[in-house]
């Protein structure tokens, strides 16, 4: 079995994943609806969403290793 690592944007400040429902970015409790980005590069930008500077103590990226 071979694995694919995602990466998962966690709001710290309410502990809620990014997403997306219907088209629209939301921010859901559930790990499972939290959006998968294949690319850190691409987590980063949408965790400077959430704060510009990437203050360690409001966003965090989380690695997630699923099957291929």
């Amino acid at each position: 079995m071979s694995f694919q690592v995602c990466h998962v944007v966690q709001a710290l400040d309410d502990g809620t994943f990014l997403g997306v429902r219907n088209g629209e970015r939301r921010y859901f409790v559930s790990f499972e609806d939290a959006l998968r980005f294949t690319s850190l590069n691409q987590a980063l930008e949408n965790a400077r969403d959430i704060d510009s500077e990437l203050d360690t103590n409001r966003v965090a990226i989380h690695p997630v290793y699923e099957p291929t």
